[in-house]
């Protein structure tokens, strides 16, 4: 999966070279970036999905599992 942040922010920068400067796609990364989980949340949200298949809370683990499949 290629990093959209990072892409959008080389595109920014070659608009800007060439005299059209697109603060949106900066604007979008620094939100991307935003809403990224850090390591540590994602290794408590991976935690509490393992502790709810173990106590057969299925949609609490089925939800856990989507929000750290949907925020890569």
């Amino acid at each position: 999966m290629s990093d959209i942040a990072n892409e959008l922010r080389e595109r920014s920068l070659r608009a800007e070279q060439e005299g059209e400067p697109l603060s949106l796609l900066d604007d979008a990364a620094d939100e991307i970036e935003r809403l990224r989980l850090t390591d540590e949340e994602r290794g408590v949200l991976h935690g509490l999905a393992e502790d709810a298949s173990y106590r057969c809370a299925d949609f609490t683990e089925r939800v856990v599992r989507g929000l750290l499949e949907r925020l890569k």
